[in-house]
């Protein structure tokens, strides 16, 4: 019996052009091999150009302590071996950032306010309510 192959980590093929991988941020993200601080600076920022291998991000003010040299580095690192080539990354701290860190509270937001309308509009819900002065918790209410 042959040993089991273990899939090689999805890398772009050599010399592909990494602006289109770099425009999907928040899913370039899931691929590169970062954590820690490290990848919670990469949460907080968003892609914002590519030219010369110079790789611009813009993180938002409330996260400026994010931006220490190690942390740059790190990501840097990541990018390069990911992307196999030289990248000089630039952080800078602007306004109206939207990062996948953002992208993510937004979309979890907006399914807690459709399972807490989903839970006031159950008509088992509504009759307990009714019937027994019972209340919801919204605390309780988790999307699925």
């Amino acid at each position: 019996n042959p040993a089991p192959t273990t899939p090689a980590p999805a890398t772009p093929a050599a010399g592909a052009p990494i602006e289109s991988e770099l425009s999907n941020w928040r899913d370039l993200l899931t691929r590169l091999k970062i954590g820690g601080m490290a990848r919670m600076l990469a949460d907080h920022c968003e892609f914002r150009s590519l030219e010369d291998n110079r790789l611009r991000l813009t993180i938002a003010e409330a996260h400026r302590h994010l931006v220490e040299k190690a942390y740059v580095d790190k990501l840097q690192a990541a990018l390069e071996e990911y992307f196999r080539q030289k990248v000089r990354l630039t952080v800078t701290v602007g306004t109206a950032v939207n990062s996948p860190a953002q992208m993510e509270d937004q979309e979890r937001r907006t399914k807690l306010a459709a399972a807490m309308e989903s839970i006031d509009s159950d008509p088992f819900v509504r009759d307990l309510v009714e019937t027994f002065d019972a209340r919801v918790r919204d605390s309780s209410i988790k999307p699925t």
